[in-house]
């Protein structure tokens, strides 16, 4: 008996609060008189005498309808009120928040207490849903995953969001797959369920066209330039100084093997004397021979050695009258000098001095 006693008060507190949210929801002022506004009045006192009977669904729509027409913070006070007789928590308690909000930039600050403390009276009850996608199912471009027609943002997946007890359709689509679908059925109060979008299949009758590249512009012309005229290659005096090292050290040969000769013819000199001293008559064949083989060596000396102080002339020439810009090869090619030899001496010159 105590049992039926507390539960009628409680039904009784219900419609009371009800009542007293409803009554709430009166009193705005529609901007301005419009046909719209006017059928938005009319279905916003429609929807209160229905709610009023009890007919909670079709009071719902009147409701929702007056809010479209015509948004105001009284009327949706009325239909979060309908939605929660309707059993509809999770939306009652989205639109009791909302209508806090309201109220404060209308300066309705009863309606704005009332509407919260309905709203933080609900939350505790409220059954929870959580929709899962896989990131291979989350990369395929075009993806778009609905809850009861409505569209749940990548950023909601994995998310536990609060939502109305019963059953939910859930759909995904992309271009070139074919359609998923899922359902997952929330209990009254305090239920947590988890519904996982599944892989989608490609259609193999879908003709998913490539997306158009954009036209590439076409590039600026540019007016041809004439090539330049060729310049003449600049060079520098190094090229007879860089010939008058080489042929400064190219003397050496020369010059060392005449000077090889040259000690050689002295000591083979030197011998003979001391074999026929000068001025008396020399009978010895070994004096004789090495008197002869002296005078050999004497001449290549003075061969070699006229050579090489040729070339060292030479190399001075070179180097004292390189002018600047002058290339090496060139000059070098073109220099008509000629060293040669001749019988006990050398000679070095041009096609010129010849």
């Amino acid at each position: 008996m105590s049992y039926s006693t507390s539960t009628g008060r409680r039904a009784l507190a219900t419609v009371g609060a009800a009542a007293f949210l409803v009554g709430l929801a009166g009193g705005d002022a529609r901007a301005q008189s419009s046909p719209q506004s006017a059928i938005a009045e009319t279905m916003f006192q429609e929807g209160k005498a229905l709610l009023a009977q009890g007919r909670t669904a079709e009071a719902c729509a009147k409701l929702a309808e007056s809010m479209r027409l015509d948004p105001g913070g009284g009327t949706l006070l009325a239909l979060a009120v309908c939605h929660e007789k309707e059993g509809k928590t999770a939306t009652a308690w989205s639109e009791f928040g909302e209508v806090s909000a309201r109220s404060h930039v209308d300066g309705r600050a009863d309606r704005a207490d009332a509407a919260r403390a309905r709203a933080a009276a609900l939350e505790p009850k409220l059954s929870h849903l959580t929709v899962t996608v896989d990131p291979t199912v989350g990369a395929i471009k075009g993806l778009v995953v609905t809850i009861d027609g409505s569209p749940l943002s990548a950023g909601a997946w994995g998310q536990a969001f609060p939502a109305d007890p019963g059953a939910h359709q859930l759909v995904a689509e992309a271009p070139g797959y074919l359609r998923w679908t899922g359902t997952v059925t929330l209990g009254a109060k305090l239920d947590q369920q988890t519904v996982r979008v599944g892989d989608l299949v490609r259609d193999p009758s879908a003709k998913v066209e490539p997306e158009a590249a954009l036209p590439v512009p076409p590039a600026p012309e540019v007016p041809a330039t004439p090539a330049p005229p060729p310049q003449p290659i600049a060079s520098t005096g190094s090229g007879r100084r860089t010939a008058s090292y080489i042929t400064a050290a190219a003397s050496l040969v020369p010059l060392g093997i005449g000077a090889y000769f040259g000690v050689h013819a002295a000591s083979e000199m030197s011998d003979a004397r001391k074999l026929c001293p000068s001025g008396t008559t020399c009978h010895n064949g070994t004096a004789t021979s090495q008197s002869t083989s002296a005078n050999s060596d004497a001449n290549v000396a003075n061969i070699t050695i006229g050579v090489g102080i040729a070339g060292v002339a030479l190399a001075a020439v070179l180097f004292l009258t390189s002018p600047p810009g002058e290339s090496a090869a060139g000059k070098i090619a073109a220099l008509p000098i000629q060293i040669g030899a001749l019988p006990g001496g050398a000679f070095v010159g041009t096609h010129a001095a010849w």
